[in-house]
C-alpha cells in the first residue's frame, strides 16, 4: 500500500471516529469524505499505474489530496490529453474557471512542479487543485 493511500485512509479513519462522537458536525462529515476522495483517488492513481495506462508526462509531483488539471485527466480521461496537440495552454480557461469554484467552496489551491510534458514548453510550474473539485468539474 502507498505511503499516500495509507495516510488518507488514516485522515479518514480519524474524523469517522470524530463523526461518531458527535453526529451533528459538519466540519467531520466534510472531513471524512474529503479524507474517503483523497484514498479513492489514490487507490485509482495506483491501479491505473498498475495497468499502465497513465502517460507519465503529465503527472506533477502533488501534495496528498491535490492533482492538477493534465494529471487528473491523465489518470481519468485520458483520451482527452489527445486533444491537445502540442498546445499547453488548452487548459488554462479551465484553470481559471476552477479557481473560481475554489474561491466560492472556500478551498485552497497550491502552486507545483510542472509535469515533464509542460516542462517542454518552458512551464515551470502549475497549480493543483483539491481532488474533490476536479472530480466534481469534470465529472469523471
Amino acid at each position: 500500500m502507498s505511503h499516500n493511500l495509507t495516510l488518507a485512509l488514516a485522515r479518514a479513519q480519524v474524523a469517522a471516529a470524530r463523526l461518531l462522537d458527535n453526529q451533528r458536525d459538519a466540519d467531520c462529515l466534510d472531513a471524512c469524505r474529503d479524507h474517503l476522495m483523497e484514498a479513492l483517488a489514490e487507490l485509482d492513481t495506483l491501479e491505473a499505474l498498475k495497468t499502465h495506462r497513465v502517460d507519465l508526462r503529465y503527472l506533477s509531483p502533488c501534495p496528498t489530496g491535490y492533482d492538477t488539471i493534465l494529471g487528473y485527466l491523465a489518470k481519468h480521461n485520458p483520451g482527452v490529453l489527445e486533444l491537445l496537440d502540442k498546445e499547453p495552454d488548452a487548459t488554462r480557461v479551465d484553470g481559471v474557471k476552477l479557481r473560481d469554484v475554489a474561491k466560492r467552496r472556500n478551498l485552497k489551491w497550491v502552486k507545483v512542479e510542472a509535469s515533464p510534458w509542460l516542462k517542454g514548453f518552458g512551464i515551470e510550474t502549475v497549480t493543483a487543485y483539491p481532488i474533490r473539485l476536479l472530480a466534481d468539474y469534470f465529472g469523471v
